[in-house]
């Protein structure tokens, strides 16, 4: 059986953000907490203002969109529209 990597590896994919992004340390919130270490996930570093988590679901979006031609593509919650 393949893992989860192999799958995702053998699906198209357009790189749009800076990944992986970096954990940072927060030493005084874990202390607050009472947590002896936490580490902060920075999508903020992605290097695309709207995060990580979009980033990631876009460069796959984008991916099959590009392979049929396509020059444009918009896309809202009610309906998806590709156009060449």
């Amino acid at each position: 059986m393949k893992s989860a990597g192999e799958l995702l590896d053998a699906v198209g994919r357009v790189p749009l953000a800076d990944l992986p992004t970096p954990l940072q340390e927060a030493p005084r919130l874990a202390k607050h907490l009472g947590l002896s270490r936490l580490l902060l996930k920075r999508d903020d570093a992605t290097g695309l203002a709207m995060g990580g988590n979009k980033a990631r679901k876009l460069e796959y979006d984008f991916a099959p969109i590009l392979e049929k031609g396509a020059t444009s593509s918009s896309r809202s919650e009610a309906r998806s529209r590709t156009t060449r």
